[in-house]
């Protein structure tokens, strides 16, 4: 679960710098800081429903 959030983390960060690169129109800090903390969230959900469908297939119901 750590190395799924730290990767969301890090690839945060890059999309930020793309996104300021690449954008021709100025944002304010708060749209990008919203756009990044809901990208980290989704990579980090991502992360937790792998994980439960790893334990679900290692798992079976009795």
């Amino acid at each position: 679960m750590l190395p799924g959030i730290l990767g969301a983390l890090l690839a945060a960060a890059v999309c930020w710098l793309l996104f300021n690169i690449g954008v021709t129109t100025s944002y304010s800090l708060w749209h990008q800081l919203t756009y990044l903390l809901s990208a980290v969230f989704w990579c980090g959900f991502g992360a937790l429903g792998c994980c439960f469908a790893g334990m679900l297939m290692h798992h079976p119901a009795h």
